[in-house]
């Protein structure tokens, strides 16, 4: 319908409302529980009564029925059943509730279950063992469905024409919505109306935990609603609770039978209660005999239903008010004498509500009375058997701001001041209260005065308290050398604090100027005079402090003592700086030029010359003045000594091929260092100055650098690489000159080797100069060197580095691209692996020795016992890295490459330096 039609359709004649027809989710809300309300047909016939519910067609307004289970299926009125939900007349339960449902209504007689409690087998009787069963599925599967489907449900049910489903009772365990009193919901009114046609409406009061509202139908003012107590004692053999959390609620222990749930609605308008927790009863799973326990009100409302029914087979002039009034007054009362909103008129009993049943009408006006001051006096109009309503007391005491209410409790009308209705909502009013004869009085407004003079006091409507906001002028006493007085809400005025005008400039005078309310800082040249006429006049800068003096004399040599200029006074006045030039000297005051060194070392394989930068001349060894071009013969290398020196075999002991310069060899050797002194298989006594190789093919040790033949003893290698044509990059972990060349341990040495092994010989150059690039903190020191597949060089620190393009900590590695080597060296730095990335952390997994092979991997060792994925060590060991990716996100696998432990080393022997020669 569209939105503008609305108000024509609410107008037309015979229309009380219009509702949104909207899909409701989760509409939904025996063994111990039918003898406990006394409904066992063996207790109606101890009593002398007979009532079955024969005759009687109860509709069940749910998810449907299970048609062939054992409870009820030869009692199903199969041509009556429809299916709201799906359009057919096929109302078979794909949820269970209604089965459920429909097994405590109407479940029948001769069946027994055995719970294994100890009791055997027990009765398993639903309330009406005899009536027709008419299913009407009105929600999914889901337990949800349309309102229009539930309302043409119920009114299906109550039809008594040949197309309706004739139904003499109608149970409804369903519900939306809350109400407090009375409704008009669509589903309410309907069951109302099915109320109008001689039809017994029954509804679940609903599982929210309302103290004072249901459901709807459950709020129809013709409609039976039931709330839920517990069937026993709990725990009991089936369900072997003490406490039970209901979601919304929790029941603790101890927990009795006839005690309402605590999820159960309670309402002023509850007519009775009835077991709903936790019933047993039919299940909609295949085979038509199993049985499930469920608890809640839709648990209870079966129970009142099939009562009904039972009330109606032995009386079925009844009206439904007759009917409800019989379950009332039979019903057992609990808590609260009379009514309750949690019992309503008590908890049902059958033999009870049957007795009256078979009775006959009211023939006095107190059988009629509801026991409830609120509704009136009940009459009985004697000719009819019929009970009246009676009228509700007029309890407005015509006093706008008290709450005016019936008490059932103290039978009588509560006039309650509300304050709240005579508040003005203003703060700074006062609270205006509520006399119950005079309405509403006038507030006190509130004292602000906090009696600190320098604060102002004021009611804040908006934060609906007082304001005390201090006010620092009140305090000021005009003086910028005392500082800036201020307000303190409690203590009042404070001084302040004169101002600090010290600039940590020694030859400035400071003082604070009241002129110009500023510091002022005078400086003083005196302050900084050295007395000396050649640094010139040192003055002082207001900034800077002070500041030297120029030179007096420029271009001129300056006489001290005399205090004056002159041309030259020692030799050093005349020396140019430059050693290649000689010594220059200072003649009668002239200068007079040096002679140039003579650089020539009569070695013919040096490149001689005269170095500016270090002031001293270089005889640098180049051994392409020694190479004969034989790959085989090795590389001839160039002693700055002994001139020439013949090479090394490059694949001894393997075979050389010169055609194709390589060797003939398989596998390759793993060159490492040890920290201290170390005991090798085949070699004896390694120094931590050495270098031994394992032969992976062989599986044999050997001394490969002898470094005290080289001048080593004083020194510990931590890093190694080898370049190709064999020259040996070291770093050391101290400083000290090796070879004639000085070194620290951030510095990188390249040895070219004349000889190795047990005779080791060669020469030493400064190959990285790492404080030219910014590696100068201890904790920068090289301690782990290897070259990359481009040949640029990759080194690791002894801690936490920060240079130019990289930063991190000892386990990371950073790759050099060099654009100069030797004693001046320059480049750019790069992250190439970053330890933390891969679960490197920590002083003992810092890195310390690291090889990169011709395959890309990175085989490393730390300093102490390590642990990560896919390897775990000891410093002896060494592990292979197998990277994904590089850089500043690392990743990959690792895997242990060599347990030294297992190939004759010590555990413990710490690895210094690593290299994978191919």
């Amino acid at each position: 319908v569209p939105q503008a039609e609305l108000a024509r359709l609410k107008a037309m004649p015979g229309v009380a409302s219009v509702e949104l027809d909207e899909y409701v989710e989760n509409a939904l809300y025996l063994h111990d529980s039918t003898p406990l309300v006394r409904g066992l047909q063996s207790q109606i016939t101890g009593a002398g009564l007979t009532a079955t519910g024969a005759g009687v067609r109860i509709c069940v307004v749910d998810t449907g029925i299970d048609s062939d289970h054992v409870m009820y299926s030869t009692r199903i009125d199969t041509a009556a059943g429809r299916d709201f939900n799906n359009g057919d007349n096929n109302p078979e339960d794909d949820h269970g509730h209604g089965s459920h449902v429909s097994g405590i209504a109407l479940g029948g007689t001769g069946l027994s279950v055995d719970f294994g409690c100890g009791a055997g087998s027990e009765p398993f009787q639903g309330m009406a063992p005899g009536a027709t069963l008419i299913g009407c599925k009105v929600l999914n599967a889901a337990g949800g469905g349309l309102s229009s489907n539930i309302v043409a449900g119920i009114n299906y049910c109550a039809d008594q024409s040949p197309t309706g489903g004739r139904a003499d009772v109608i149970n409804m365990s369903i519900g939306t919505g809350n109400f407090v009193g009375n409704c008009t919901h669509a589903w309410a009114v309907a069951a109302n109306n099915a109320a109008t046609a001689g039809v017994v409406p029954v509804a679940a009061s609903g599982n929210e935990n309302n103290t004072n509202s249901m459901g709807s139908p459950a709020c129809g003012v013709n409609v039976i609603s039931v709330g839920a107590t517990y069937k026993g004692n709990y725990p009991t053999c089936e369900d072997n609770l003490s406490s039970i959390n209901w979601g919304n609620c929790v029941d603790s222990a101890p927990i009795n039978t006839d005690e309402v749930v605590c999820f159960s609605n309670e309402s002023d308008l509850l007519d009775v209660s009835a077991p709903g927790a936790i019933i047993w009863s039919a299940s909609n799973a295949a085979g038509g005999g199993s049985i499930v326990g469920q608890a809640g009100t839709s648990m209870a409302s079966p129970q009142v239903a099939g009562l009904a029914a039972l009330i109606l087979s032995v009386d079925p002039s009844l009206t439904p008010a007759q009917v409800r009034q019989i379950i009332r007054d039979g019903a057992i009362d609990l808590g609260a004498p009379g009514h309750d909103r949690g019992y309503g008129w008590g908890r049902i009993d059958a033999i009870n509500s049957l007795q009256l049943a078979a009775g006959g009408g009211c023939t006095s006006n107190p059988e009629c009375d509801d026991g409830l001051f609120c509704n009136g006096a009940e009459t009985c109009d004697i000719p009819s058997g019929n009970c009246q309503a009676g009228t509700a007391p007029n309890c407005n005491d015509s006093v706008s701001c008290t709450t005016d209410s019936c008490n059932e409790g103290t039978d009588s009308c509560d006039h309650t001041p509300n304050n709240g209705a005579c508040s003005d909502g203003l703060f700074c009013n006062g609270s205006e209260t509520c006399n119950v004869t005079l309405g509403c009085q006038a507030g006190t407004a509130p004292n602000c005065a906090d009696s600190v003079a320098c604060t102002v006091d004021s009611c804040n409507e908006g934060t609906d308290s007082c304001d005390h906001t201090p006010n620092n002028g009140a305090c000021s006493d005009g003086l910028f050398c005392n500082g800036s007085e201020t307000c303190n809400v409690t203590l009042g005025c404070q001084a302040g604090t004169a101002p600090n005008c010290a600039d940590s400039v020694a030859c400035t005078v400071d003082s604070c100027n009241e002129g110009t309310d500023s510091c002022d800082h005078t400086p003083n040249n005196g302050a900084c005079s050295d007395g000396l006429f050649c640094n010139g006049a040192e003055t002082c800068n207001a900034t800077l402090g002070c500041q030297a003096g120029s030179d007096p004399c420029p271009g001129q040599a300056c006489d001290e003592g005399g205090d004056q200029c002159v041309a030259c006074i020692v030799n050093g006045d005349c020396d140019d700086g430059l050693f290649c030039n000689g010594a220059e000297t200072c003649s009668a005051g002239t200068c007079q030029a040096g002679t140039t060194p003579n650089c020539d070392d009569a070695v013919a394989c040096t490149d001689d010359s005269c170095n500016e930068g270090t002031d001293s001349c270089d005889n640098v060894a180049n051994n392409a003045n020694c190479d004969d071009g034989l790959f085989c013969n090795g590389a001839e290398t160039c002693s700055g000594t002994l001139g020439c020196q013949a090479g090394t075999d490059p694949c001894a002991p393997d075979p050389c091929d010169e055609g194709t310069d390589t060797c003939i060899t398989a596998g390759g050797e793993a060159w490492v260092t040890f920290i201290d002194n170390a005991t090798v298989p085949g070699v004896g006594t390694a120094t931590n100055e050495d270098i031994v190789a394992y032969d992976l093919t062989a599986g044999t040790w050997s001394l490969v650098f002898d470094g005290s033949d080289v001048g080593l003893s004083s020194f510990v290698i931590d890093g190694l690489a080898v370049l190709t044509g064999g020259d040996i990059l070291l770093s050391f972990t101290g400083a000290g000159t090796v070879g004639g060349v000085a070194m620290d341990d951030s510095d990188i040495l390249r040895f070219t080797p004349t000889s190795l092994g047990a005779a080791t010989a060669g020469t030493f150059t400064m190959y990285f100069d790492g404080s030219d690039v910014g590696l100068t903190t201890n904790n920068e020191d090289v301690d782990a060197i290897s070259l990359d597949a481009g040949g640029n060089l990759v080194v690791s620190t002894l801690g936490t580095f920060s240079v130019t393009g990289a930063s991190g900590n000892g386990e990371d590695m950073i790759a050099f691209s060099a654009t100069s080597l030797g004693s001046t060296t320059a480049g750019t730095w790069a992250m190439l692996f970053d330890g933390s990335d891969v679960a490197l952390s920590g002083t003992a997994e810092n890195v310390d020795g690291a090889g990169i092979t011709s395959g890309g991997t990175i085989l490393l060792s730390t300093t102490g016992s390590f642990s990560v994925s896919g390897a775990a060590g000891a410093n002896e060991d060494v592990f292979e890295f197998f990277p994904t990716t590089l850089g500043t996100t690392t990743s990959g696998t690792f895997a242990i490459f060599l347990d030294l432990s297992t190939i004759g080393i010590a555990t413990g022997e710490d690895v210094g330096a690593l290299e994978l020669v191919e």
